[in-house]
């Protein structure tokens, strides 16, 4: 290709990398042709020569080749050959760019790639803090860090979600406890009332301290 376009000034990752693989962020050979100046049928070529040298699972997942249309004369059209790349695929093509303007978009593209990798990880990890909430729920089909994000996310959920059971079930408790405290029975034996373990029940009303001095609690321990 020829000419000098000058690297776009603004503009988020979305916008530099507008298709996906497998569910990942990809740029096309087009694209890196056009922004690397280098001629499609070279990028082509260098695609070709990576694909014998590589295992044909990392081919699978991060070279991905597809067609676009092309407009031709008196409304006819033809297919022409372009690949897809992940992350990975570009990082293995773009080692062997090394001009200038090649390393200049490297960065860029890289700084894309992380940005959205990076979104993608916490929208997983939101996902599984919210799934956590409810518990009971087992991870989607994720890229492996994807899944962490998840599970972490998850965790976080499912702790917050089990305080919150734990509170509402000493609210409960502490509701049934007060009118037996405030006829002056010991929180052992209000705890033999409700069935509960004394030291569940002294945990609760340490926990409402507050609450209970609001309605006037005796504090009687045995």
């Amino acid at each position: 290709m020829t000419g000098n376009s000058p690297l776009p000034l603004s503009g988020g990752p979305e916008q530099l990398l507008t298709t996906t693989l497998n569910g990942r962020p990809a740029v096309t050979s087009l694209e890196i042709a056009e922004h690397f100046e280098i001629k499609h049928k070279n990028v082509l070529r260098d695609i070709k020569a990576i694909s014998v040298k590589i295992p044909d699972s990392f081919r699978e997942l991060n070279f991905e080749p597809t067609f676009q249309t092309v407009a031709g004369p008196n409304n006819s059209s033809r297919q022409e050959p372009l690949y897809l790349l992940t992350r990975d695929g570009f990082t293995l093509l773009a080692m062997g760019y090394n001009s200038k303007r090649a390393i200049e978009w490297k960065i860029r593209y890289i700084e894309a790639f992380n940005a959205l990798e990076a979104h993608a990880l916490e929208l997983a990890r939101e996902a599984g803090y919210q799934q956590g909430l409810a518990s009971g729920v087992t991870p989607l089909a994720l890229e492996a860090a994807e899944k962490q994000s998840w599970l972490k996310g998850f965790k976080e959920g499912e702790r917050k979600g089990q305080r919150e059971m734990r509170r509402k079930d000493g609210l409960i408790r502490l509701e049934k406890a007060v009118p037996y405290l405030q006829k002056g029975l010991t929180r052992t034996e209000t705890a033999r009332l409700l069935d509960c373990p004394p030291s569940t029940l002294r945990n609760t009303v340490r926990r409402f301290k507050r609450l209970l001095m609001q309605v006037s609690v005796p504090a009687r321990e045995e």
